[in-house]
């Protein structure tokens, strides 16, 4: 692919109907440096934000953080004037926390943001006695709180990461949990991963890997998050 792309031919890419991986390493082979390339992929993030936010996918989140790690100061204060809070865009009452969530996101801070979800759920579900949930509990979670959840986990992780990603395995696998634990890389011969050092806390991770919802104590809880009607 040329390294330099006008407008039309970028949107085209975006639309061709290629998988998320090759799209997302066409993208790490475009020339970030060239200032042609850095227009056209901010005219084209900028225009989806603006028009058809609920469409923002990981192709989107693999642009803004392409641009915002290419240090490009013009580029830098187009985005800060025109999407100053990424893709985030919410009326949640846990809006500041989704913010910080999507910092870590953009900074590949895996394990911090794995912690931050727990306790957004918490929040969510007013358990403010403890820092877990049980599977009673998953239920006063709002459902729009949790999906939008899952897509900051989707959008900034190549789509590997999230609820629906690893509800996706679990289907796939006849619902059987211990291939699930196999599959996302919570197991290693027989046996469950030690928290935290047995995790792996970067976008190798097999996908499904995180976040790590076995933190929500227990099987039962995990189920009830994938029985959500949010989901279907």
């Amino acid at each position: 692919m040329e390294q330099t792309l006008d407008n039309s031919t970028f949107l085209s890419f975006l639309g061709d109907n290629i998988t998320v991986i090759k799209k997302i390493q066409l993208l790490e082979e475009l020339d970030f440096d060239d200032p042609r390339v850095l227009d056209e992929s901010y005219l084209c993030l900028k225009q989806k934000v603006l028009h058809n936010f609920d469409s923002i996918d990981c192709i989107d989140g693999k642009i803004y953080k392409l641009l915002l790690k290419s240090n490009n100061v013009d580029i830098l204060e187009q985005l800060q004037l025109n999407l100053p809070n990424g893709l985030v865009n919410s009326d949640s009452q846990v809006y500041s926390y989704y913010l910080e969530l999507q910092d870590f996101l953009i900074n590949d801070d895996f394990q911090e943001a794995d912690k931050l979800t727990s306790k957004i759920l918490c929040l969510l579900a007013n358990t403010a006695n403890r820092n877990w949930l049980y599977f009673s509990d998953v239920k006063q979670i709002p459902q729009s709180e949790l999906k939008f959840l899952d897509n900051l986990w989707k959008i900034y992780s190549e789509c590997k990461f999230g609820f629906s990603v690893q509800r996706q395995i679990w289907l796939a696998n006849s619902k059987d949990w211990n291939l699930l634990w196999d599959k996302i890389g919570w197991k290693h011969n027989e046996v469950l991963c030690r928290y935290p050092e047995e995790f792996i806390w970067d976008i190798k991770a097999p996908n499904g890997h995180l976040p790590l919802s076995n933190q929500l104590r227990g099987l039962q809880t995990l189920k009830a998050v994938f029985n959500l009607a949010v989901w279907d």
